[in-house]
């Protein structure tokens, strides 16, 4: 088994402007690395604080972030993407403006497109009750809003059973 190398704050804190640099990184996911790399806490808090200062951290950026390629690149729905940020140790604050900032319709486009890829894997569409059910539950497991998800649901099954009219005459 390899001994892991205990880093001097000036390396962990090079290591750190690296990691930021590549992607957006938040307070508790540096700490968590500044920790791993043997950084004593105050240590940590110290590089932390610096990396805020010259922009290398910022937790509204991460969560906007965050949010929009959850929900754009992932398919999740507010609540997961709620969910993530909590996990993350952001702030309410910090949660509510990202979410906020969702833009509606491409929100309810992504949930649409959402539901109507999980229609398409069942069977016989939404034509069952029991597949409109199954649909609503996977919609809200990624995340999206009961409301909403049911709206979607009832629009493409009246679509679903339009089209389904148009072929039998």
């Amino acid at each position: 088994m390899r001994t892991r190398k205990i880093l001097t704050p000036e390396e962990a804190k090079a290591r750190a402007m690296a990691l930021c640099d590549k992607c957006e990184q938040c307070s508790a996911d540096i700490m968590r690395k500044l920790m791993a790399w043997g950084m004593l806490p105050i240590q940590a808090c110290s590089i932390i604080e610096e990396l805020h200062k010259m922009r290398y951290i910022d937790d509204l950026r991460f969560a906007r972030a965050y949010a929009h390629d959850k929900m754009a690149y992932s398919g999740w729905g507010r609540n997961k993407i709620v969910a993530g940020l909590w996990a993350k140790r952001l702030g309410r604050e910090y949660i509510d403006a990202s979410c906020d900032e969702l833009d509606p319709e491409e929100y309810e486009a992504v949930a649409e497109r959402v539901i109507r890829s999980k229609a398409r894997s069942l069977p016989e569409g939404l034509s069952t009750y029991e597949n409109r059910l199954k649909t609503l539950k996977f919609a809200a497991g990624r995340g999206f809003e009961i409301p909403l998800a049911s709206a979607i649901i009832r629009r493409l099954h009246q679509q679903q059973a339009e089209d389904e009219d148009d072929g039998m005459d």
